[in-house]
């Protein structure tokens, strides 16, 4: 009897010790898939997803959303009853089919036997900044022609360091929002001094934001260029250095092409592997060999040192409707100088060939549908 109610006892108190002891912590949840980038301003409901729109096939009835992951998100969707929202404006799901790839959006949905259904879709919308603080490409064009010494202003790129080396505004340097706190000193010392910010475009919160902590910093002459790199590169060259597109290109494997601006006989002597010979002023001769400008190619010009034969012929190509044309800061002296492979001995192409594969983790519309 004695020993039942020790036992009973030991068991109670073993209980209570339980009940007492705090409860183990529950796994955290996942948080709902998006871009980095996007994280930095954007908060998402457990069913919703934030990203790039990268198409849509109405035959599979499926989209794909880039959330920066290694694979993109594919949802199901129905064409008579997902509601399309551009910027605050209610479309029909026709839209989708001309929507423009890369444009920001959110997704909700909801997952029936693991398959998410998508039940609305947001594209973002133009960013609201006070007048007072745009500047225009006319603007920023100025500028950048008169040089930061004369000019007496600082340009900031506001993007991720790989978009800066895929290719900046000439004259910008690089100050990322995220990150923003730790890359402080790249401001300028002079807080009355002109300061432009850009980023992605008209939808893009980046270089907002960044005037924003500025402004908190007591600087006062601020500007944001909002149109940013996507017009900038319609319009006018972008430049790049031999690092930045190892970095940018070649080691991800990228496509794009190397074009170099030099005489034939200066190309044959030594051009960068894989080159394209297109001397300055003699780039009518591959005009019909150009990628078709929707495709975006990049297109890396460059010279001896980085000067007016490549800035020729990329104004050239832009002039024709390339929309991404670069020129490599500081030439052909300054990819031997970084010990990248050169080609000597052989004349380079005179025809431009371009072949563009899908962003990584991305499905082809050709099996996507």
């Amino acid at each position: 009897m004695f020993r039942m109610a020790l036992l009973g006892a030991l068991l109670l108190g073993a209980q209570i010790a339980a009940a007492q002891a705090p409860a183990a912590p529950a796994p955290a949840k996942a948080k709902p898939p998006q871009p980095g980038m996007c994280a930095a301003c954007h908060t998402l409901e457990p069913n919703q997803i934030g990203g790039y729109f990268e198409s849509a096939a109405f035959k599979s009835q499926a989209m794909q959303v880039d959330v920066g992951a290694a694979m993109p998100q594919i949802l199901r969707f129905d064409p008579k009853a997902l509601k399309v929202i551009d910027a605050g404006v209610a479309k029909t799901p026709e839209f989708l089919r001309d929507a423009k790839k890369r444009h920001e959006v959110q997704v909700t949905y909801v997952e029936k036997d693991g398959v998410k259904i998508a039940s609305e879709i947001r594209f973002k919308g133009p960013v609201k900044i006070d007048p007072a603080h745009l500047i225009d490409y006319a603007g920023v064009a100025k500028l950048v022609a008169e040089g930061p010494a004369k000019a007496n202003y600082t340009l900031i790129d506001s993007r991720p360091l790989v978009r800066f080396q895929e290719g900046a505004i000439p004259t910008a340097i690089h100050l990322p929002f995220i990150g923003f706190d730790k890359f402080v000193d790249r401001l300028p010392k002079d807080k009355n001094q002109l300061t432009v910010f850009y980023c992605g475009g008209i939808t893009c919160t980046l270089s907002p934001n960044s005037m924003k902590k500025a402004k908190l910093m007591g600087y006062t002459n601020l500007r944001v260029y909002r149109e940013g790199e996507p017009e900038w590169k319609t319009r006018n060259v972008l430049v790049t250095t031999p690092t930045f597109v190892k970095a940018a290109y070649l080691d991800r494997q990228i496509p794009h092409v190397m074009i170099d601006a030099r005489t034939a006989v200066d190309a044959t002597s030594g051009h960068i592997q894989g080159a394209v010979s297109v001397p300055a002023g003699e780039e009518k001769a591959v005009l019909k060999s150009l990628p078709d400008p929707k495709l975006k190619a990049p297109l890396i010009v460059y010279d001896g040192r980085g000067g007016d034969q490549a800035v020729t012929v990329a104004q050239a190509l832009i002039k024709a409707g390339q929309q991404n044309v670069l020129v490599l800061d500081g030439g052909m002296i300054g990819w031997q100088a970084a010990g990248y492979a050169v080609e000597s001995g052989v004349p380079a192409p005179t025809k431009i060939a371009y072949a563009p594969k899908p962003r990584a983790g991305s499905i082809p519309m050709a099996e996507f549908t």
